[in-house]
């Protein structure tokens, strides 16, 4: 039987506007995405990193080391989808002419 090597394997990111780069997003984040206005694929990357630093979004890469391609997943938590159904989605919370 063979044993396990627990040495952490260092995968180096790309950078998200590589051509060998592909990020993709749940509907949640992709709305809060939308409505920011972010538009660039290396801030795309940047803000969902950091929902994923205080626990609003998972992460999960996949890589295919024959292409050189890496494959990034976005996936809102429960509490991120919470509040993207209470404010992305409530009209409540959008800007009404005039009242300001």
């Amino acid at each position: 039987m063979s044993e396990a090597n627990d040495a952490r394997v260092f995968v180096p990111v790309l950078s998200a506007s590589s051509i060998n780069c592909s990020i993709k997003f749940d509907r949640h984040l992709e709305a809060l995405l939308d409505g920011t206005l972010i538009e660039d694929p290396n801030e795309q990357m940047a803000v969902c990193e950091a929902l994923c630093n205080i626990g609003l979004a998972d992460h999960k890469m996949f890589t295919n080391d024959t292409l050189g391609s890496q494959e990034h997943h976005y996936i809102s938590t429960k509490p991120m989808r919470r509040l993207a159904k209470e404010y992305l989605y409530s009209t409540k919370h959008w800007p009404i002419p005039g009242n300001r």
